[in-house]
């Protein structure tokens, strides 16, 4: 006899051969559900290092992607396969669905605004003298996102109001 063990183990997703199209950012692979549990001997269960949910597809993605009924699979603390079925283990669940998500990658171009001024102030004389160490950002996101994103995105705004006739921008370094 033995003593029955309980314990869960999260799903490692392995997707070694996706990857992002062009133009295109792959996130973290994510298994639902994202643990399982293992019932049976103490021995056997002890033997378990990690669950494992392996793509097996090589492909580029430029959407995210559901694989459903992927195999989970159990190895050893050297990476070898163990079958549940031979050791008298139950797995809670022994597929699991993985989502591969892909989002867009853009270039966003970076602007300062400048608010406040007199009627007939000529801006540009700022525009002329303000200089931003990048003029454009890479953005990773969700198409649905970038139709709510303005391009050039403003990043700061500059009250000239508060500015006096001698005013002058330090010297730059």
């Amino acid at each position: 006899f033995e003593e029955v063990e309980r314990r869960s183990f999260t799903v490692t997703v392995k997707a070694d051969g996706v990857a992002a199209d062009t133009g295109f950012y792959r996130d973290t692979p994510v298994a639902q559900p994202a643990e399982i549990r293992v019932t049976g001997p103490r021995t056997e269960v002890d033997r378990i290092a990690q669950a494992v949910a392996e793509i097996g597809e090589d492909e580029a993605l430029s959407e995210t992607k559901r694989y459903s009924e992927v195999p989970v699979i159990l190895l050893d603390a050297a990476g070898n396969v163990l079958e549940a079925a031979d050791m008298g283990l139950t797995l809670s669940a022994d597929r699991v669905e993985v989502d591969i998500p892909v989002y867009e990658v853009r270039s966003i171009g970076l602007a300062v605004e400048f608010i406040g001024p007199g009627r007939n102030f000529d801006t540009e004389w700022f525009y002329d003298r303000i200089e931003l160490s990048i003029d454009r950002l890479q953005v990773v996101g969700s198409a649905a996102m970038f139709d709510h994103l303005e391009d050039p995105l403003t990043i700061s705004t500059f009250d000239v109001s508060v500015l006096d006739m001698n005013w002058e921008s330090p010297p730059v370094d």
